[in-house]
């Protein structure tokens, strides 16, 4: 066991997550946190890290609550090593606001990704371009839940903001990424469902 075994580990498991094997992913990324743990301190950035991971893939699972424990931990410790404004602050901030969405805490969502948004914002990240991705989803929701309410002018107002975030999105990585990006035809596909 060593670190670089540690890195190669969590990659893979990275690798397992993109490909739909959430399992197997979980598996690898909690051998390399077992591995990682045994050369540094648990207040390190690269259990931060691997927690990130690990988290990601709780995200897909839909299990929220793990996924928000694993955050916790990550963003104190990027806070503690690098500040609150640092672009890995601002990426776990983006995350607990995804996770937030996906639970319908709009409120606390919105919270999470504008903080998210100001520190990418300074940072001049590509990064930004997925807070704005969900910034999308949750004016979607919010314009869902408005129309419901019986305002469907609301909802309109909501659903322009939704879809002004998605371009800010596009935006972003359009110079950033080739054009058969998973991201941009992702958040392409997404744009032409607004047209339809």
């Amino acid at each position: 066991n060593s670190v670089g075994l540690s890195w190669s580990l969590e990659h893979l498991g990275r690798v397992y997550r993109l490909l739909g094997d959430y399992d197997k992913a979980e598996e690898l990324l909690n051998q390399s946190l077992e591995i990682i743990k045994q050369y540094f301190t648990d207040e390190h950035i690269y259990v931060a890290s691997c927690l990130c991971s690990l988290a990601d893939v709780f995200m897909d699972k839909g299990n929220y609550k793990k996924a928000e424990e694993h955050l916790k931990t990550s963003l104190m410790i990027y806070q503690k090593e690098y500040g609150k404004i640092h672009f890995e602050t601002g990426r776990v901030l983006r995350m607990f606001g995804e996770v937030r969405c996906k639970e319908d805490d709009l409120e606390l969502a919105e919270h999470y990704l504008k903080e998210s948004l100001l520190i990418l914002q300074e940072k001049k990240s590509v990064e930004i371009y997925h807070t704005y991705e969900v910034l999308n989803d949750l004016y979607l929701k919010k314009s869902t839940q408005a129309l419901m309410e019986g305002d469907p002018q609301k909802s309109q107002v909501l659903k322009k903001q939704a879809r002004r975030y998605l371009q800010y999105a596009f935006d972003t990585i359009k110079n950033c990424y080739p054009s058969d990006s998973q991201h941009i035809k992702r958040i392409s596909t997404k744009m032409d469902s607004f047209s339809s």
